[in-house]
């Protein structure tokens, strides 16, 4: 389990890092809504298993708002429970 907080400067993850396999977060009330980002081999397939994000991917993101193989993971906290949404 992580829990997910923020700041108006920083977003936390406790703990920082975590073993491979089902990874539970739990959205503190300081992070209602968080975006989580990967990149993919094929973006267009879903199947497609995430890939670590470079600091070039960094860098292009800084620049261009996205970069090659982007997908985009949202998730909100509402007053009807939970939603998961994905955009490429």
């Amino acid at each position: 389990m992580v829990h997910v907080s923020a700041t108006a400067t920083e977003l936390r993850l406790d703990p920082s890092a975590v073993a491979p396999g089902d990874v539970y977060l739990v959205l503190e009330e300081s992070a209602e809504d968080v975006d989580f980002v990967h990149r993919s081999a094929d973006g267009g397939d879903p199947r497609s298993p995430p890939l670590p994000v470079t600091d070039g991917d960094i860098a292009s993101s800084r620049r261009e708002r996205t970069f090659q193989g982007a997908v985009l993971v949202g998730l909100s906290v509402g007053a009807t429970g939970t939603s998961l949404g994905s955009a490429h």
